[in-house]
């Protein structure tokens, strides 16, 4: 049988893979990195590499930099994993926002016995907390005092609330309060609740499928105790495609834009 770089072989579990591999042991820094590029464009798709080979850093550069996988590629796009792990009965969900609050939930979770999932984005993070700041489990984190509209958010939900707030007061000549959960199961109903009394308003930012996601946690917990409109960001049951971050979250409705609309149709609602 001729073998072309298009030959493949059917596994067990019936998934095809390419028969010709690129093997890449005992090469390091530029060679592999320049190796690899060659391989790709010659129409190599399987790469064998080990842990122990020390390379595969330089491998990884090099697949992303020929646009192998095109940015990070739709199928990294992680935002049902939350509606799935939710459901799992006695499994912690811990979302930090930044470094100061990820150090503080890896302790926490290091000295508890117990199941958890630890959600976190690919690269770094801004920071939004000063050095005083304390994780508490389940507990409502006060990012910043407000009167008229709370914003709630986790994850990137904060970091977006808390980036665009000081702005959009300023637009709409308004007083906004914005809570950030790290901690979204088990979750502290009384104290939250408490939190957005008097209100005119919640917009709850997720980055996640809105479907079953935190703003339905959320929203459940306040139907229940405190009917409060409400109004909601995130990706409206859709797969999302591939490209920067920035300009996927843009497109998507995670924007000034888009937070000023949903605060704009909850003071009309007063």
């Amino acid at each position: 049988m001729k073998l072309t770089f298009d030959s493949t072989i059917q596994l067990n579990n019936g998934v095809k893979m390419p028969r010709l591999g690129f093997g890449t042991w005992d090469l390091k820094g530029k060679k592999i990195y320049n190796a690899v590029l060659w391989a790709l464009e010659a129409g190599y798709k399987l790469f064998d590499t080990a842990k122990i080979y020390n390379n595969e850093k330089k491998i990884g550069q090099a697949i992303n930099n020929s646009g192998f996988v095109g940015e990070d590629g739709s199928t990294h796009n992680a935002l049902e994993d939350l509606s799935l792990m939710a459901t799992l009965p006695n499994l912690t969900l811990l979302i930090p926002s930044d470094n100061i609050e990820l150090e503080q939930i890896l302790e926490y979770a290091f000295n508890i016995v117990g199941t958890f999932y630890i959600r976190l984005p690919r690269g770094s993070f801004p920071e939004i907390h000063d050095k005083n700041y304390k994780f508490s489990i389940g507990k409502p984190d006060i990012l910043k005092k407000g009167n008229d509209i709370c914003l709630i958010g986790t994850g990137y939900g904060s970091i977006l609330a808390f980036q665009l707030a000081p702005n959009i007061e300023e637009k709409l000549n308004i007083s906004i309060k914005i809570i950030n959960l790290p901690c979204i199961k088990p979750l502290h109903s009384d104290t939250l609740i408490k939190e957005v009394k008097n209100f005119n308003g919640i917009v709850v930012l997720e980055e996640h499928n809105f479907y079953c996601g935190f703003g339905s946690i959320i929203s459940r917990i306040f139907s229940e105790n405190l009917p409060i409109p409400m109004r909601f960001i995130g990706v409206r049951d859709t797969f999302v495609q591939s490209g920067k971050k920035d300009m996927l979250l843009d497109s998507y409705g995670f924007s000034e834009e888009t937070l000023i609309n949903q605060i704009n149709s909850l003071l009309d609602t007063k």
